[in-house]
């Protein structure tokens, strides 16, 4: 007598209003390090108007000089920096609990995220360092 075999083990994904509340906040967290750094460019190129590398010294002094403008920038860019590391963690989120298992998948992107957020970080540092030391 033949018997049947079972195939692979299907897994039901239920949508609740909690998973709908975590798309939302994935969503928002996603879009928010998008507008905060396009702020900090806008005022980093438009009122601050950096200079290119190849300027005299002077030019890059003066450029510093307007130091409540790059402040800003440098802080909205911070700002953003820090939203995409909490969007990294809340994608990390959803990601482990469709993903099951170990895990991998949703710590790479976790690891991957904090990473380029730390160096988003650092990037706008040095204008600042410039902004509150030239």
């Amino acid at each position: 007598m033949a018997t049947a075999t079972q195939g692979p083990e299907v897994r039901e994904v239920r949508t609740t209003p909690r998973l709908h509340g975590e798309r939302l906040e994935l969503l928002l967290s996603g879009i928010a390090p998008l507008l905060l750094g396009l702020a900090g460019l806008i005022v980093l190129e438009g009122p601050a108007d950096r200079p290119e590398l190849d300027q005299p010294p002077a030019a890059i002094l003066s450029y510093f000089g307007e130091q409540d403008t790059v402040i800003l920038g440098s802080f909205l860019l911070m700002l953003a920096a820090v939203a995409f590391i909490w969007f990294a963690g809340s994608l990390r989120a959803v990601l482990r609990r469709t993903e099951g298992g170990e895990g991998r998948l949703s710590a790479i992107a976790f690891g991957g995220g904090v990473a380029a957020g730390v160096f988003m970080l650092a990037w706008p540092a040095a204008n600042l360092f410039g902004a509150l030391f030239a």
